[in-house]
């Protein structure tokens, strides 16, 4: 089962980097049969993680105004989860937290569901996935933003401005090197930019594939008075070159296990 799905994984990666490929393209660059691959992409198509047309794959954000939270969690799965596992040692019981939108911070929203705090968020799936648990939840309200399932905006601004909480996730969905963190939306730059403001700690989250991944727009810089990063250890020559950076900047870096 692992490595069906860091097949997959590699599927989706290449599919989402280039828009479109061929099922031959995929066939020469996945090691695995022509019959092994073809099954992947039926099962992931079944999933409506990609589109299948004519011997084409595309990406599933390409064509649709919804992106599926399934896409989003697919992608370093594990490491998500170990990330989260790290994150939720820093929550204690009394807590009140603050959780952003996106798949790592979901995964913490599970990882901290038995304990006794109270949780600030704009994410519908978090709200969603904190309802059989004893937390209390507190959404922001907003506009719906459908790609990401949350809740942006002014409102959601506002909201945020007007409250303090003892600790704040806050995921990126890029890493400029040797600069700071990305996000792609100017409404996730405002939110994001209000949470950390909102919370007395401040850890930025993401797994290490965002090395590769700048965005648009900067929400937090090296140099940006905030606590830290939680993400996965990667002995990646870039990851490793940037962490140390960060720690040079004063960053509190806490790496999961894996």
């Amino acid at each position: 089962k692992i490595n069906i799905r860091k097949r997959q994984e590699e599927i989706l990666k290449y599919v989402q980097e280039r828009e479109e490929l061929s099922v031959n393209e995929l066939i020469e660059l996945i090691p695995a049969s022509p019959a092994t691959i073809r099954r992947d992409i039926a099962s992931l198509s079944d999933e409506g993680l990609i589109l299948r047309s004519h011997g084409y794959v595309h990406n599933v954000e390409e064509n649709s105004p919804i992106l599926p939270l399934k896409t989003r969690t697919i992608i370093a799965s594990h490491e998500k989860e170990q990330i989260a596992k790290k994150a939720s040692e820093l929550v204690e019981s009394g807590m009140t937290v603050i959780l952003d939108s996106g798949s790592t911070c979901l995964a913490i929203a599970v990882a901290i569901k038995d304990k006794e705090i109270t949780v600030v968020t704009n994410s519908i799936e978090i709200c969603s996935a904190l309802v059989p648990t004893d937390i209390k939840v507190i959404c922001t309200g907003g506009i719906m933003e459908n790609r990401h399932l949350c809740f942006l905006g002014r409102d959601a601004n506002m909201f945020i401005e007007k409250i303090e909480v003892d600790i704040g996730f806050i995921g990126a969905t890029g890493v400029r090197a040797n600069r700071g963190f990305t996000t792609s939306s100017p409404l996730q730059y405002d939110f994001k930019r209000q949470l950390i403001k909102a919370s007395r700690k401040q850890y930025i989250v993401f797994d290490s594939s965002k090395f590769y991944s700048a965005n648009l727009y900067m929400f937090a810089g090296y140099s940006d008075k905030f606590t830290g990063i939680v993400t996965n250890n990667s002995k990646d020559e870039l990851a490793q070159d940037q962490l140390s950076l960060m720690r040079n900047h004063g960053i509190d870096v806490i790496l999961s296990d894996t």
